[in-house]
């Protein structure tokens, strides 16, 4: 049962950012951060349609499209703590199954390409997705110029995360700001007081003060 709720809630989010991925990074975030309920009703909405253009296209594509449609299922167990990941929820997990999505529509399209409507709404389909996709990645990328931006990203996404704090922590301490940094290895060590590397990089942030 508790297997069940986790992979319910693991594949809720993987289809959420698989449909409608939000435009700013949102690293390892926690579930009030990634849940949207009018992202994550439509992302269902698209995957029922597609389902439902599925069943009308016949048996041509029947089989390649359950390929997929499970393909998209069983990528996502890994995720489902089958497997040691860092976090719960996080995009690079998600991202070999979303390949379902396009991989599914292309099928679909394909299965009525003799139709120009079809046809039309497929070519101008897919160069949206793909501009799409590419604003998102444009956008993304100034939280991975340098470390502090991707920390500073990181922390907004998810406040508590270790590998946020630790990471802010260190890169404060390099650049001589020894107190900022020794109050995020204390928020680390209040969730885990026996964190051995927190103590190390307290230690040696109270030595710079």
């Amino acid at each position: 049962a508790a297997f069940i709720a986790v992979y319910a809630v693991v594949a809720l989010y993987g289809l959420q950012v698989s449909v409608l991925p939000y435009l700013k990074l949102r690293y390892e975030p926690p579930v009030p951060t990634w849940l949207s309920w009018p992202r994550l009703l439509l992302a269902i909405t698209v995957v029922v349609m597609l389902v439902i253009w599925v069943r009308k296209t016949g048996s041509r594509v029947l089989a390649v499209a359950t390929f997929w449609l499970l393909w998209f299922v069983v990528m996502q167990l890994p995720t489902a703590r089958i497997l040691y990941q860092e976090a719960l929820h996080s995009e690079r997990y998600v991202a070999i199954a979303t390949l379902a999505f396009p991989a599914l529509l292309a099928v679909l399209a394909t299965a009525c390409w003799d139709r120009p409507a079809i046809r039309q709404t497929a070519i101008v389909g897919g160069v949206v997705v793909c501009i799409a996709a590419l604003s998102v990645s444009m956008h993304r990328s100034a939280y991975f110029l340098d470390r502090e931006a991707f920390y500073h990203r990181w922390l907004e996404s998810n406040p508590t995360a270790r590998g946020g704090l630790m990471g802010m922590g260190v890169w404060l301490h390099e650049h001589g700001r020894s107190g900022e940094a020794l109050q995020l290895f204390d928020q680390i060590l209040k969730q885990d007081p026996e964190d051995g590397e927190a103590w190390l990089n307290r230690g040696s942030a109270l030595l710079e003060l």
